[in-house]
């Protein structure tokens, strides 16, 4: 109805999640596959307990992103 009203635009948009993940979490990659089928589109890693601790925000970097299972 929105469509046909005018309202909403056809094309797709992105859905941004964020959150903290731990590379190596079975229970993260699921929790991400959940997001992914739900139609999120992008993941944002957040650290924001860490944001003067630059080895362990680099640290986290250098792990590579968690993959959805």
């Amino acid at each position: 109805a929105e469509l046909i009203a005018g309202t909403m635009r056809p094309e797709p948009i992105d859905i941004i999640v964020e959150g903290a993940t731990d590379r190596d979490s079975a229970k993260d990659q699921a929790r991400l596959l959940e997001w992914e089928l739900a139609g999120a589109t992008w993941w944002l890693e957040t650290m924001w307990d860490a944001l003067d601790d630059a080895d362990r925000v680099m640290a986290r970097i250098t792990a590579g992103p968690t993959v959805p299972a």
